[in-house]
């Protein structure tokens, strides 16, 4: 859920560029497992709802979105952002074994913006972050463990 963007199809392309282009949590639409998708599937089995969705290549922000907030309740995203912290940190540490590159160490400056927050603490998705206005309730349903948009 935290796109990184390692190759360029052009000098002109930005990262900004990239996310533009890029839609609310379109790992689910695309069927991708991130990394906060298979920590929910690896630690909750027995809960299908973040694979029944993924399955469904779903547009549906709605559903995008109960699924975020799902994958939030089930700590993934969390547990995500530690496992960030835990790479930056060994990336740190081998930059500084082999030599200090700056070019190196300023790339992994930029990656650590995504997760830290100005003042360098962790940044947490908290269900305060999500925009539930854009949330139709009516868009999905929920039985058995299992969701799927409601037929229009």
């Amino acid at each position: 859920m935290l796109p990184l963007v390692f190759e360029s199809p052009s000098p002109s392309f930005t990262a900004e560029d990239y996310h533009r282009k890029k839609t609310f949590a379109e790992d689910l639409t695309e069927g991708k497992f991130s990394y906060p998708i298979v920590r929910a599937i690896n630690d909750y089995p027995d809960d299908n709802q973040v694979m029944n969705i993924l399955s469904q290549h779903t547009s549906n922000s709605s559903l995008k979105l109960y699924c975020v907030k799902h994958l939030l309740e089930l700590g993934a995203l969390e547990q995500t952002v530690l496992k960030l912290a835990k790479l930056e940190e060994r990336c740190s540490q081998l930059i500084v074994k082999y030599g200090n590159n700056p070019l190196l160490s300023e790339v992994i400056q930029k990656l650590t913006d995504l997760h830290r927050t100005p003042d360098g603490h962790l940044r947490f998705i908290t269900p305060r972050d999500l925009n539930y206005d854009s949330f139709d309730h009516n868009e999905i349903s929920i039985a058995s463990g299992h969701i799927n948009p409601i037929p229009k």
